[in-house]
């Protein structure tokens, strides 16, 4: 048996297909153990003189198992789920030395935060097997944080609620939590990153105070910008007064986490953008009982994270932020 070419497409166990000629053509996977022509592999017949080879088609009308919808774990699914890995280890090797994850930073700012000291930098890589950044979320002080693909769709998906899980649609979100995977490739293994965390004869360190990484300059400050921050708000207050709408009539708010979806949700017809362009946050907890509808205000960065605002945090920067569809002070 030969393989498909140099970029032959991989089976769930993460060997390459082959394709052989001497029973007739059949396409093949090594199977779990990864070794060729043993007992667990799988076999598709491909013309009839390989009817008598065992395969792993199901009969007329019937879809195969889960375990053997080969065709659905993608190389770019893989490939990310390689990629994920490599980040939460380097985020654990982070996280031990400073006693809390990355803060302040974006999917963008991993590399500052990583690299070289706990990711080398020909293993790190800014983007998911499909070429989209990362998005990457921690709470204030750092204790929690999601590290997110949005896989071939490219579309991020609500994670209220998140649902573990191995998924089979290349299209679903794949989601790293705290160092373990909370979604992950079908066929492909979720290992436990965080030995530290888990392990009682290793507590994990005191935490020590936060490093956030070197912000980016912030911008000079123009006389359009009182203009932009009260139009923000204005945008702000249409979403909050819909917000209420949806409650009254729904009992809840919207359980979403993608302020772009919120905004065909509730019916506000405008972009799910503040004045200067840039995305607004949304989050709701505990079934739809609370939310919170955010500006990065003119810094451009939130100074506190959604879920420290939703436990009752006060303002802080220049955000703009309505908890309960009320204005934070």
């Amino acid at each position: 048996p030969g393989l498909l070419g140099p970029r032959a497409p991989i089976d769930p166990w993460g060997q390459p297909y082959r394709l052989a000629w001497a029973e007739g053509r059949s396409l093949r996977s090594s199977g779990p153990d990864g070794v060729a022509d043993t007992g667990d592999d799988l076999v598709l017949a491909l013309d009839e003189r390989a009817a008598g080879v065992r395969t792993n088609a199901p009969p007329p009308g019937e879809s195969p198992p889960a375990a053997t919808r080969l065709t659905r774990l993608t190389s770019e699914a893989a490939s990310t789920h390689r990629r994920m890995l490599a980040l939460s280890a380097a985020l654990e090797s982070f996280r031990r030395q400073r006693g809390h994850y990355p803060v302040g930073v974006d999917g963008d700012g991993l590399q500052l935060a990583l690299v070289p000291e706990h990711l080398d930098a020909r293993e790190f890589t800014p983007v998911d097997g499909w070429g989209r950044p990362w998005r990457y979320r921690s709470n204030d002080v750092g204790s929690s944080y999601t590290l997110v693909s949005a896989g071939a769709d490219g579309a991020h998906e609500s994670l209220v609620p998140l649902r573990p899980g191995p998924v089979e649609a290349p299209e679903r979100d794949l989601v790293v939590v705290d160092g373990r995977f909370a979604r992950w490739p079908a066929g492909l293994d979720a290992p436990d990153r965080m030995p530290a965390r888990t392990a009682a004869s290793t507590p994990a360190p005191a935490p020590r105070p936060v490093r956030r990484a070197a912000p980016e300059p912030r911008p000079v400050r123009s006389a359009v910008e009182p203009g932009k921050t009260e139009a923000t708000r204005t945008r702000l207050e249409a979403i909050a007064e819909a917000l209420q709408r949806f409650r009254a009539k729904e009992g809840r708010y919207p359980e979403l986490d993608d302020a772009s979806r919120l905004m065909s949700v509730i019916g506000v017809g405008q972009a799910a953008k503040d004045a200067w362009g840039r995305e607004l946050g949304y989050l709701s907890l505990a079934a739809g009982s609370r939310c919170v509808i955010a500006s990065r205000g003119a810094d451009g960065r939130l100074d506190r994270s959604l879920e420290d605002y939703l436990r009752g945090a006060s303002l802080r920067g220049d955000d703009l932020v309505w908890v309960n569809a009320k204005p934070v002070r």
